[in-house]
């Protein structure tokens, strides 16, 4: 069974829940690139505790999902590969904060904005959420349940949230005055992979005459989590993950604590480790693969692929046989394998001119092609060395 085989697979069992019983694993990535430890080795931390900050006024704060005591801070790699300080963090016992449920009616706009950054908010590409409300002076908003990766299978769970959506959308309509809303979920969107081009899906759903800056895109999670920090009033603690591959017993929805191991992840659900053969963390086709299984949850993992060693083997490559099964799945028109094979004999100026700069890294024509050519990483190294 193949990577791409599994993806078709994918159907979630249950939803459940999992607190962290050794360590938790925070990137101070920040949401930028200053920031900086709050806390040294031996520091006690709490819930909610800042343990990491930006020096701008309206930056994101890394929050502690668990009490604890900070046992390290070093250098490491988050799970996109970066490198990235950490702060390791033991944990002990397992408490909950009081909830108590914002209200809203009280609040002006600005203090709205100010809860969502203390909340610790983004949106699924990583963006504040407090700084992406502070610039739209528009009236639109798209709500996008749905998803091309196959693996990322949590909307029909997300959709009987009703309780947090409305609650989101009511902070929503206390910002924006007249918010007009629509929803693109995979009934209405046939062609899933719009989702890759975001003016595609704004023109299907508001008319080829709806800019661009005038509307917000969100994913249904991040309204979810939107509404649950306002319902409970307290930060974004929590990540919902799809969890399934062939490592695991089987597929589960969980609800994790930010900075849980990813080693800890596979233990819960049964995994073993001694046949661990690959973690991809995100989408099968845009997912990462993981260095380790020390990497941890963090902000937007929304799914992780525990395979074994059978399905992790790498299919051998075969000639091109030019079936062009590349060019018709690409969204932007391209001609992926011309692209590789410009890249391969070092012709840079021609892999742009071909558009080697406007591919969008989906990894369909990968995904199609017979031969297992790994054409998308290529061009995606083609890109990164061009730049």
């Amino acid at each position: 069974m193949s990577l791409f085989n599994l993806i078709k697979q994918t159907k979630i069992s249950k939803e459940e829940s999992l607190y962290p019983t050794k360590q938790c694993v925070f990137y101070l990535e920040g949401k930028g690139v200053n920031t900086t430890a709050l806390v040294k080795k031996g520091d006690e931390v709490v819930v909610g505790s800042v343990i990491g900050k930006e020096k701008e006024d309206l930056s994101i704060p890394v929050l502690s999902s668990v009490n604890g005591s900070v046992i390290e801070i070093r250098d490491t790699y988050n799970t996109e590969g970066k490198k990235a300080k950490a702060v390791v963090v033991e944990v002990t016992e397992n408490t909950k904060l009081e909830e108590k449920e914002v209200n809203i009616n009280s609040l002006s706009k600005e203090e709205i904005l100010n809860k969502i950054q203390e909340f610790g908010l983004l949106d699924e590409t990583g963006v504040p959420l407090s700084l992406k409300y502070r610039a739209f002076s528009g009236n639109k908003l798209l709500v996008k349940g749905f998803s091309y990766e196959s693996n990322i299978a949590y909307y029909d769970f997300l959709n009987v949230k009703e309780k947090e959506i409305n609650k989101a959308l009511e902070v929503l309509n206390k910002l924006f005055v007249s918010l007009d809303i629509k929803k693109a979920d995979s009934k209405s969107v046939s062609k899933k992979t719009i989702e890759l081009k975001r003016e595609e899906l704004i023109s299907k759903f508001f008319g080829k005459d709806a800019k661009n800056e005038d509307v917000i895109v969100e994913d249904i999670l991040t309204l979810v989590y939107l509404g649950e920090c306002f319902l409970s009033g307290q930060p974004h603690l929590d990540e919902y993950v799809v969890v399934s591959g062939s490592a695991v017993k089987e597929n589960v929805l969980l609800k994790v604590k930010l900075g849980t191991t990813l080693d800890e992840v596979l233990e819960t659900l049964g995994g073993n480790k001694e046949e661990l053969g690959k973690v991809v963390v995100g989408g099968a086709l845009r997912g990462l693969p993981q260095f380790s299984e020390d990497s941890a949850i963090s902000y937007n993992a929304k799914a992780i692929l525990f395979l074994n060693a059978k399905d992790a083997t790498k299919a051998s490559e075969s000639p091109c046989i030019r079936c062009a099964k590349c060019l018709r799945a690409c969204p932007e028109g391209l001609n992926p394998i011309k692209l590789m094979e410009l890249w391969e004999r070092g012709e840079k100026e021609e892999f742009l001119k071909f558009g080697g700069n406007k591919c969008i890294e989906c990894g369909l024509c990968s995904y199609v092609c017979p031969s297992k050519i790994e054409v998308a990483n290529k061009i995606v190294t083609a890109k990164a060395f061009i730049k």
